[in-house]
């Protein structure tokens, strides 16, 4: 995990795969059945973070059926309801998938409340919440149901875990994506300046290296803002000069 959050995704695979071959030493234990799919779920992790979605559905796929398979204990009950989580939002990421990523993503909010009641502010939920808005986001008709929603579970954990939080950041960058992708188009300044300032907590707060996903997302991100805001600025220019 530690390899992982540090942007180390070859060395982290190898330690997944050394954690297998371990798991594998006593198959039909139950404890080890959940520890794959734990595996399972972080291989998958790391291959989206690298943007390899395929991969990454696939493990996840994986990682939900050996967990099904599982007694119905709390904390697999939990396992299960994050891993279904992390499976939406990749499928969130294939445009001809958004519908069933949508149908996942809110069938897993659902369950959430069910299984731990008055669970609305949890921040598993809230994460969730901001899974949901990505997708939104990349509905054709449906963006500004997203904004709203991305504002609403980025303040409450904001407030919860403080604004430069890891968590916090992570979804502010969420929603700048979502921004720069389709708002952009309309408000660039907005997004320019929001992942400017979270490119700066990034490096300068968390310290993270400029080989970590969400660095290079914001990277990608910034520079595809920036040709936005230039475009409306020329465009604004001719407006004046005409």
């Amino acid at each position: 995990m530690i390899k992982r959050d540090k942007g180390e995704y070859d060395e982290a695979l190898v330690h997944y795969q050394e954690a297998e071959s371990v798991i594998d030493d006593n198959p039909t234990s139950e404890s080890c059945s959940a520890l794959r799919s734990t595996v399972l779920l972080n291989q998958g992790k790391v291959y989206r973070d690298c943007g390899d979605y395929v991969k990454a559905e696939n493990l996840y796929a994986q990682a939900l059926d050996r967990i099904s398979s599982t007694a119905d204990g709390l904390l697999h009950r939990e396992t299960k309801l994050y891993i279904s989580s992390c499976h939406a939002n990749v499928l969130g990421t294939q445009a001809e998938r958004l519908p069933e990523a949508l149908k996942m993503i809110d069938k897993t909010i659902l369950e959430w409340g069910q299984f731990n009641r008055g669970a609305e502010d949890d921040q598993r939920v809230l994460n969730l919440k901001h899974g949901k808005a990505s997708i939104l986001s990349r509905v054709p008709g449906r963006f500004d149901e997203a904004l709203p929603l991305f504002d609403s579970v980025i303040e409450t954990t904001a407030e919860r875990l403080t604004k430069e939080h890891r968590k916090t950041l992570a979804m502010r960058l969420g929603r700048a994506a979502a921004l720069s992708d389709e708002g952009g188009l309309t408000n660039p300044r907005r997004a320019v300046d929001e992942l400017r300032e979270i490119l700066d907590k990034q490096v300068n707060v968390l310290h993270l290296p400029e080989t970590h996903v969400n660095v290079i997302a914001t990277d990608h991100n910034l520079a595809g803002s920036n040709k936005h805001d230039r475009a409306s600025s020329e465009s604004n220019y001719g407006d004046n000069e005409a």
